[in-house]
């Protein structure tokens, strides 16, 4: 099979067969929907730290769509640290699910917040 061959079918060169297809409808912001948490993470992202949400939405108009949240609990500016923190701490006591120590969660840790629904509202940051 040469270079330019696929399993998938023929390559084209189309345009229409190069670009991903749409993966659901904008969400406006302060939106607010039903949602389950996927996972929750430690990310690191150009040298940066921070712990990662992924909800999807399970009811409504935008049914399926997946968001991301990040709560900078690592961020050096204390008020944003701080403000994060209280996040964190917040989705917890919402779930009722109790920190099992007080070191940094890991991802072990966080994997306890999976499964769980809420009301959120969606907020594109800038």
């Amino acid at each position: 099979m040469s270079f330019w061959e696929s399993e998938i079918g023929l390559v084209t060169g189309n345009s229409e067969d190069a670009f991903a297809k749409d993966f659901g409808k904008l969400i406006p912001d302060g939106t607010c929907a039903l949602a389950v948490v996927l996972g929750c993470t430690n990310q690191e992202y150009s040298g940066n730290k921070y712990i990662q949400i992924e909800w999807e939405i399970t009811a409504g108009d935008f049914k399926g769509q997946k968001l991301r949240q990040k709560i900078k609990v690592y961020d050096t500016d204390i008020k944003k640290r701080h403000r994060a923190l209280n996040m964190l701490k917040l989705i917890y006591k919402l779930f009722r699910v109790s920190p099992k120590h007080n070191n940094e969660p890991t991802d072990a840790d966080l994997a306890a917040l999976k499964g769980h629904f809420a009301g959120i509202k969606i907020r594109e940051t800038e």
